[in-house]
């Protein structure tokens, strides 16, 4: 790994964190709670999971799911890819022009919202956490998603 790729991700790991300090968390917000973060979603370009696991640490106590999205390997899947950190997925996505855009949904707070938790409708829907719902819409693989490990 060359200097300029370290710096790189340095500045990415310092603008995470400066963005996230600006923010407030409630684990359980309410409509008149407009300015507290549900969920946090990441898009990028390649998996780098040693980038995300070296910011386990300020992002875990957050206690809210995060998802990051990237289209490097051009094929879907979806995982929780740490075992020790629950609310982290990692997905990637389709090759543009094989597959439609996905669609991804979080759980709103009003009260119908809560009578309609986000929910698993076919293999082409994923559940990340209780929350957030991903449709593919479509997709090009046979099944839903992975559920690997590899710390």
């Amino acid at each position: 790994i060359n200097a300029n790729y370290r710096e790189r991700m340095n500045n990415n790991r310092d603008w995470i964190r400066q963005i996230v300090r600006r923010h407030e968390f409630n684990h359980k917000p309410s409509v008149a709670d407009e300015d507290s973060i549900r969920a946090i979603f990441f898009f990028g370009h390649h998996r780098q999971s040693q980038f995300w696991r070296s910011l386990q640490d300020d992002l875990e106590d957050l206690k809210v799911p995060m998802a990051y999205f990237h289209g490097n390997g051009h094929s879907w899947y979806a995982e929780e890819p740490f075992s020790d950190w629950p609310n982290f997925w990692i997905s990637q996505v389709d090759m543009g022009g094989i597959a439609p855009p996905i669609r991804v949904t979080i759980q709103g707070t009003t009260e119908v919202a809560q009578q309609y938790p986000p929910r698993r409708l076919s293999p082409y829907h994923v559940m990340m956490g209780p929350t957030i719902h991903v449709d593919r819409r479509g997709g090009t693989d046979k099944g839903p998603y992975s559920t690997s490990s590899f710390d």
